[in-house]
């Protein structure tokens, strides 16, 4: 089958479907969410919420099949946000399920541990992007196309005037992209096993991966490309 893809910015006109392939492909074959058989029509709603923030920033990307260019198709996407240091809140939300909110918001407070400087400057954490999410659609997996938009992604904030870039790592496949493609440092490991929530461990028995990993990328030292 042949393929026209394309990387570009997110848009207002592209969040309806970004957020419905996100909701499918977050649903279906993201550790947490499948693990706690999250229900879709749920997680639409936030992933709706997430596409509007993200638009507005400027951060994200996605990638666009025009083999059809009646009807071109949104095949992949990088969704990104200025970092923001957690809250309670953040960490009660049922957003995304009490229990993956609560694990995400555990593991950025530690990687801000390893920070003091950030704490109270407002300034410095301003030039910090969080990667939230990225999804590609099946059937097109093999074509690179979570490193391009990523590359896309990582030159936008740095010309921009971003230093860092941060990114919670759940699942095999973004743990691949920057342990091998793209170096960022490792900065944070967690089993699964091991997290503990409300006196229970919620993602006891995921296998792949068995750990959720914490990155964080020098923009300082990335080259343009």
């Amino acid at each position: 089958m042949s393929r026209n893809l394309i990387i570009r910015s997110l848009e207002n006109n592209d969040i309806d479907e970004v957020a419905k392939l996100c909701a499918k492909i977050f649903c279906e074959r993201e550790p947490l969410t499948r693990f706690l058989k999250t229900d879709q029509n749920k997680f639409l709603n936030y992933a709706k919420e997430l596409c509007v923030e993200c638009c507005n920033e400027k951060l994200s990307f996605v990638c666009e099949d025009r083999v059809n260019s009646e009807k071109p198709e949104i095949v992949g996407f990088h969704l990104c946000e200025k970092f923001k240091i957690p809250t309670k809140e953040d960490y009660d939300s049922e957003k995304m399920g009490f229990e993956i909110n609560a694990l995400l918001t555990s593991l950025t407070e530690e990687w801000i541990k390893l920070h003091s400087e950030l704490v109270g400057n407002v300034e410095k954490r301003n030039k910090i992007i969080y990667v939230e999410m990225i999804g590609i659609k099946e059937g097109y997996e093999g074509f690179g196309i979570a490193t391009k938009l990523m590359k896309a992604a990582l030159n936008n904030a740095k010309s921009l005037g971003y230093e860092t870039a941060v990114i919670i790592a759940s699942a095999v496949g973004t743990q691949t992209i920057v342990e091998k493609k793209i170096p960022w440092k490792e900065m944070l490991s967690l089993a699964y096993d091991d997290f503990t929530f409300r006196g229970r461990k919620p993602f006891l028995g995921i296998e792949s991966p068995k750990n959720v990993k914490v990155f964080e990328l020098n923009l300082k030292d990335w080259e343009i490309n």
